[in-house]
């Protein structure tokens, strides 16, 4: 019997593995047009962006799609492979041999979480790393004018021979030109040094005039061992249009670890951090959307489609995911109000469908 199930799970990943491959590339091509292509399209036409940095800018932007296209690739490998087996009856032929539809399901789960263990992998790493090098690129070919770098809610990183010395966040950027909740984060030999944080902010050339501040200075273990205010202080960064060559470090930019710890260091300092949980707890919640849509469909898959089954299984995936996706929209919207604890938005669209997979997973084991 041992044998023969480990003859069932590699017959079952040879179904789930090229219906997978496909769904990644179905998905990126319905991704890439929907979206990317429009932004680089733009570029290259309104704003004169040369071809080859459109072209360079494509690629850098390819991988977080991919990573995105991992669950619905997972979705409609589900459909199709656990589809055709139910169509030719071998799902009950097996549970007339007394395997059990848990069984089955085994080599799904397994792969699933292997997909989503190499999504999480691949957007803390690579994904995060060419989301810079995109964002550095197309400073480098447009105007300060066209491309700000002082944004509300961006971390600006600034490096003076290739060590970080200074990480900028601005809260508020109001109509005449000031800041409120301006953080700054200055590091030496990679360790932060010490933080100031001041209510109100001016850019005045090359200098920055803070006003009504603090001035915390780190001890080796990353806690506040000194506390200095201040009423006005000004600090010459050389960050005016014209010289300003800091790198704005956004979330997308970020690992979920430094994401966290902005997040410590912004609530110490009082401001708001809705925007950065919610993205955290979505960056922890999405590696699972892999098991959970899943889970959801192998019981979907269960009902055999004759005729036109794959189409079929494309369109339902495209639906599953589209109602998952606006589900998440939902509830990223309501955590970043903060209306709902964030921890619950990041998760409900998972706990949703995987109690309606459950849902259909027992009716179907009634009919079967």
């Amino acid at each position: 019997m041992g044998l023969g199930l480990r003859v069932l799970d590699r017959y079952m990943l040879r179904l789930l593995l090229p219906s997978f491959y496909v769904g990644i590339s179905l998905f990126t091509v319905m991704l890439v047009g929907a979206d990317m292509l429009f932004d680089l399209a733009d570029l290259l036409i309104r704003k004169g962006v040369p071809l080859l940095v459109v072209l360079k800018l494509f690629f850098y932007r390819l991988p977080g799609v991919i990573a995105l296209t991992f669950p619905m690739s997972m979705l409609l490998s589900v459909i199709l492979g656990v589809g055709s087996m139910s169509a030719r009856g071998e799902v009950l032929a097996l549970m007339s041999c007394g395997i059990s539809i848990k069984r089955v399901m085994r080599p799904v789960v397994v792969m699933a979480l292997l997909v989503g263990a190499l999504a999480f992998v691949l957007n803390e790493t690579l994904v995060t790393f060419t989301n810079r090098a995109a964002d550095a690129l197309l400073r480098s070919e447009l105007s300060e004018r066209a491309y700000a770098l002082v944004q509300e809610n961006v971390f600006l990183r600034q490096v003076e021979g290739g060590a970080l010395k200074r990480v900028i966040y601005v809260s508020r950027v109001k109509r005449d030109g000031s800041l409120e909740g301006v953080l700054f984060q200055e590091f030496s030999s990679d360790r932060l040094e010490r933080i100031v944080f001041a209510r109100r902010a001016l850019v005045e050339g090359g200098n920055w005039r803070l006003m009504d501040g603090q001035v915390y200075a780190m001890s080796d273990g990353g806690l506040p061992s000194a506390v200095l205010s201040f009423k006005e202080q000004v600090f010459s960064l050389g960050t005016d249009e014209g010289s300003m060559r800091g790198e704005p470090l956004k979330p997308e930019h970020m690992s979920v670890w430094q994401i966290a710890r902005q997040v410590r260091i912004l609530k110490g300092q009082g401001l708001s951090t809705s925007k950065l949980e919610m993205i955290y707890h979505i960056r922890l919640a999405m590696p699972w959307a892999s098991v959970v849509l899943s889970l959801f469909a192998f019981p979907l898959a269960l009902v055999p489609h004759r005729g036109s089954g794959k189409a079929m299984g494309f369109g339902l995936s495209v639906l599953i995911v589209f109602a998952y996706y606006v589900v998440m929209s939902v509830m990223k919207a309501l955590g970043e109000s903060a209306l709902l604890p964030y921890v619950l938005c990041a998760w409900i669209p998972n706990l949703l469908f995987l109690v309606l997979g459950y849902r259909f997973y027992r009716r179907k084991l009634a009919y079967m």
